[in-house]
């Protein structure tokens, strides 16, 4: 993930996470957001930055998103696989 990539939301879970600055629950499951700043490598997890549903720019941990190529090999993969059950 980098500058301006579109990441997309799996987890808003209201749990808030070490490197976090702002509680998730501003987050919208399945929902798209962009990359604002480079994102920062912590000791083990890649912190994003991101505009959130409250209008405030906020640090998340990587792990709560995929990135827009990854969403689109996942959309793939489930309409081959509904193809595939007819």
């Amino acid at each position: 993930m980098k500058q301006y990539d579109m990441v997309f939301c799996i987890d808003n879970n209201p749990k808030g996470m070490i490197n976090e600055t702002i509680n998730p629950v501003a987050l919208t499951l399945n929902r798209f957001y962009k990359v604002l700043n480079e994102p920062v490598e912590g000791k083990s997890m890649q912190v994003l930055y991101i505009m959130n549903d409250d209008g405030k720019k906020a640090s998340y941990r990587a792990e709560r998103f995929l990135t827009l190529q990854e969403w689109r090999q996942k959309q793939l993969e489930r309409l081959l696989n509904e193809s595939n059950m007819y």
